[in-house]
């Protein structure tokens, strides 16, 4: 009996349960890894939305300072004052030289910076392809604003006044609206004036599919392009965010009646 004790101690795997073994591991990980990926994914994606709800808050109190009146482009002489804030930039072999303070990203260094605990708030955590790491590391913020000064297709969407719009008073390109001013002009789906808790005011930079934009582009149009999964987080009027699946264009599906906001087909790409 001693003797075959002994044997059996000294008796390792065979090469058979060893191949078996790593393809038990293998299978587990191949289970396991999606989830890894998903759940770290959806981390990045709470602490962007708890970023948006912090520029909400900061909106809201920029309006609660200026009579509920939306920020106006910035003046060349506020930009004047950054003009030695420069920056240079490479992605995919293409540069963005001296980037600064523009209108894209003017909102955080100007209108909102004194309503921002923390800087972090404007970058992603998590910029990844063509326009999410343009958008966090070229300019330096990852909102999309939806201010209405170039072609964003929802021209009736705008909390800035936009050429074209009737020149009485104060209702000049560039000038802020108010925001019964916002609501009373959004087309939503009825056609009835949206909520405030329905009227997108920012984005997590997001573009679908039929997003045919090149004024802002600077590079390839690499669409689509989701921040986070199958959407983004959008930041409302009155201040909540909230994770959304983005259609095709830069909103929310079925945001407005608007052709764009149709879910999109999955895997279209300009």
């Amino acid at each position: 009996m001693r003797g075959y004790v002994e044997m059996n101690r000294g008796r390792g795997f065979t090469l058979i349960e060893l191949l078996v073994v790593i393809a038990i591991i293998a299978i587990l990980a191949a289970i396991l890894f999606p989830v890894f990926v998903k759940a770290r994914e959806n981390a990045y994606a709470n602490k962007c939305l708890a970023h948006g709800r912090q520029l909400g808050q900061a909106m809201m109190m920029y309006l609660d300072d200026n009579d509920d009146r939306y920020p106006s482009q910035a003046d060349p002489q506020e930009f004047a004052k950054f003009a030695d804030w420069k920056w240079d930039y490479t992605i995919a072999g293409h540069t963005w030289s001296g980037v600064g303070v523009n209108g894209l990203n003017e909102l955080k260094y100007i209108q909102l910076r004194k309503y921002v605990k923390s800087q972090d708030i404007w970058v992603c955590p998590y910029p990844s392809g063509w326009y999410g790491m343009k958008y966090a590391y070229v300019y330096k913020c990852s909102w999309f604003f939806c201010a209405g000064l170039g072609p964003t297709g929802y021209p009736d969407t705008a909390f800035r006044y936009q050429a074209g719009d009737e020149d009485i008073g104060d209702r000049k390109p560039g000038v802020g609206r108010k925001i019964a001013d916002v609501l009373g002009r959004d087309k939503t789906r009825f056609g009835r004036p949206a909520a405030a808790s329905k009227k997108v005011f920012a984005c997590c930079y997001s573009l679908g599919p039929d997003y045919r934009i090149q004024l802002w582009t600077g590079g390839p149009v690499a669409t689509p392009y989701f921040a986070h999964g199958e959407g983004t987080i959008y930041v409302y009027v009155d201040g909540h965010a909230k994770w959304q699946e983005t259609g095709c264009g830069w909103a929310p599906v079925r945001y407005t009646n608007h052709n764009i906001d149709r879910p999109h087909p999955h895997g279209i790409s300009l």
